[in-house]
């Protein structure tokens, strides 16, 4: 029995938990984890301080010209040149500052007016009664042959009517008017025809215009003014 508890109190001294050692090392590095999820958005940051301007830019190209702009409306009567006005003090339009002296002095009831119409032609105008004429007359027909033959030319003593100037054409009484391309030339004139038959006319170099370079004017184009009280006046 004594041996049996002896053996007992060796085992229990033998088995008695002892003081705890020192930590070991660490150990390896484990792998690594799978990624978590997202995590919620942040909150939204202040807004931050403007920039300073840039630097402007070099000058561009020129761009196309552009299509022409419409026609204006027409501008009020201008200063420094006069109009010329009926009875009634109404402005009488497309009659130019410009006439023409009928009698031996201006403003004799024979002072004519001058009266462009819609075709750029020019027209006289009786400032007492407002009938309209040509600004031009007594000019017959010329030719170079003395039988009134060959090529037909107007003539009035050398003095050719301007463009757009209406005259009065003798040898068959029509109104016409010079081409504005036509050229006037120089002739020895054999025979004439003032509108009562051919003449032989012994003439020397004469400025003429051919006939075939003027165009008649038909009666039923003569500007009418009959809405106008007469006489006409000037004003500035």
């Amino acid at each position: 029995m004594r041996s049996i508890a002896m053996v007992l109190a060796v085992c229990l001294l033998a088995c008695a938990k002892g003081d705890a050692g020192e930590p070991g090392p660490p150990g390896a590095e484990g792998p690594q984890g799978a990624p978590g999820d997202d995590g919620n958005p942040g909150l939204a940051g202040t807004d931050g301080t403007d920039g300073m301007n840039g630097r402007q830019g070099p000058v561009g190209m020129q761009g196309p010209q552009g299509d022409p702009g419409s026609v204006g409306p027409q501008g009020p009567l201008g200063t420094g040149t006069w109009v010329w006005k009926d009875a009634n003090g109404m402005v009488v339009p497309a009659l130019l500052s410009v006439f023409q002296l009928g009698g031996n002095q201006v403003g004799q009831a024979s002072t004519r007016p001058l009266f462009i119409d819609t075709s750029g032609y020019i027209w006289a105008v009786n400032a007492e009664t407002l009938s309209v004429g040509e600004t031009l007359g007594n000019y017959f027909g010329a030719w170079e042959s003395t039988d009134c033959s060959g090529v037909e030319y107007a003539s009035n003593s050398g003095n050719t009517p301007l463009p757009r100037f209406t005259f009065n054409y003798a040898t068959d009484n029509t109104t016409r008017v010079r081409n504005d391309g036509a050229v006037a030339t120089t002739i020895n004139i054999g025979s004439i025809s003032p509108g009562s038959g051919c003449q032989a006319f012994a003439g020397g170099p004469t400025t003429v215009l051919a006939l075939t370079d003027t165009t008649i004017i038909p009666s039923t184009s003569v500007p009418n003014l009959s809405t106008y009280t007469p006489p006409l006046h000037p004003e500035l």
